[in-house]
């Protein structure tokens, strides 16, 4: 019942088509993924000891006990505020009887259906183990809501419901939103080509490695521009513009845990040096996506986005170019994975300095793959899912900080990548708590 008659309800396809449009509710995906990976690291202890919240105190360090009292958090509580609008859509599809079969309500249908499935992805990226299929369908997943009622609390699923419900929601959308064009100026939008983008990221994170490179490769079909970064400006700090024509589905990160996520001159805060060695003095990624600080330390520059300071985080085809070429890689095919690789490379490379792909042994080129997968997309909150799924299979990659005289240190497969619910939702819904 509305309480005012001052308030405007979902009326029509209009009305639902518009909710979709919300850009401070949808396209976001979580910060604590990039505040907790190894792209960067803070100067001193000083520094540490001031930031703002006990959030990124205890995020910096790996504390088990992350968020340490506070509550309102916003890589929880925001993504499931996106669930809930685009449930509120879906009913309200039912509610008013609207004839499915036009191209408006099948847009409506599968937006909606895509945003919710991105936004449980970041829920099951941050707040879930690793996927395996093993054990899948023992461990804990998310607690699935697919109405907008709020009046009944949903128990945690299993992480195999989850990603069935993530998996299912993306493939009804590639249909629902199949003929209808690429949004070139509109990139917030939905598509049928952000929908395959979709699917080879969650596959990738589940390890099924055929499945997400044919997924990339359906993308790609149907969309595949990539940037000459030699055009791009390399000393601009904002070398990128919005709708750039590489990115297939525009999201940044929450405004959250800002001191160790946004980008820009941060004198605090530095990119880790390794990561900075490794890019040749031709790749223009170095110059174009960091900035030297007067600290003479590196900072992020802004990525694809062209205003504020929470990073790009959306779907773009360098990334489908990357997942592709790590499938072909894993199966044996050498020559399409290093075509692959150098399709994206001669494109971030100083005209005529870079020399192709030196070697065709699969094991080495898939090495490869992921070192230049990391260059390539740095602080997209990528890093995260990928430390969980390589460690999965054995490469013990092993984090390191220091404050001071104290070392912090994250094993391969510890607990701690799995972040714990917000102390106010469990409270509210007495679900199951992660254990750290």
């Amino acid at each position: 019942m509305k309480p005012s008659k001052d308030i405007d309800m979902l009326n029509d396809l209009d009305d639902l088509e518009n909710l979709l449009e919300n850009s401070y509710v949808f396209g976001k995906t979580g910060s604590l993924k990039v505040a907790s990976c190894d792209d960067y690291y803070l100067v001193s202890r000083v520094e540490w000891e001031g930031l703002s919240s006990m959030t990124e105190r205890n995020t910096y360090v790996w504390n088990a006990d992350l968020f340490g009292g506070e509550i309102e958090q916003s890589d929880w509580n925001d993504q499931y505020k996106a669930v809930f609008y685009a449930n509120a859509v879906l009913d309200r599809l039912v509610e008013l009887n609207i004839d499915l079969n036009t191209e408006q309500s099948k847009y409506v249908k599968g937006a909606a259906l895509f945003l919710r499935a991105y936004a449980y992805y970041d829920l099951a990226a941050g707040f879930c183990e690793a996927y395996d299929e093993e054990t899948a369908h023992e461990v804990w997943g998310l607690p699935l809501r697919t109405e907008a009622a709020i009046d009944e609390i949903e128990s945690r699923s299993t992480l195999k419901e989850t990603f069935d419900l993530i998996i299912g929601d993306v493939e009804e959308a590639a249909r629902l939103l199949k003929g209808r064009p690429f949004p070139t100026n509109n990139r917030n939008r939905p598509s049928m080509e952000a929908s395959y983008a979709m699917l080879a990221r969650v596959y990738l994170s589940m390890r099924k490695y055929e499945q997400a490179s044919a997924y990339a490769d359906s993308c790609l079909i149907r969309y595949s521009t990539l940037v000459d970064y030699n055009d791009i400006c390399k000393d601009c700090a904002t070398p990128f513009l919005n709708d750039l024509d590489e990115v297939i589905f525009s999201s940044n990160h929450l405004i959250a845990n800002a001191r160790l996520t946004s980008v820009g001159e941060r004198l605090w805060m530095a990119v880790d040096t390794l990561l900075i060695d490794a890019y040749d003095p031709n790749d223009l990624r170095l110059s174009i996506n960091f900035l030297k600080n007067r600290e003479g330390n590196f900072n992020k520059k802004r990525g694809y986005i062209m205003t504020g300071f929470y990073d790009f985080s959306g779907l773009a085809t360098d990334e489908m170019y990357l997942i592709r070429a790590e499938g072909y890689a894993r199966r044996g095919d050498v020559e399409r994975a290093a075509t692959d690789l150098e399709m994206l490379l001669n494109k971030r490379f100083v005209h005529d300095t870079f020399n192709g792909i030196m070697t065709l042994d699969a094991n080495d080129l898939l090495d490869l793959i992921l070192e230049e997968r990391r260059k390539s997309l740095v602080w997209r909150g990528l890093r995260w899912s990928d430390l969980k799924r390589l460690n999965k299979e054995g490469r013990n990659i092993v984090l390191t900080r220091r404050l001071g005289s104290e070392e912090y240190v994250l094993p391969a497969n510890d607990a701690r990548y799995v972040f714990p619910i917000p102390d106010d939702e469990i409270a509210l819904s007495n679900i199951n708590q992660n254990i750290r």
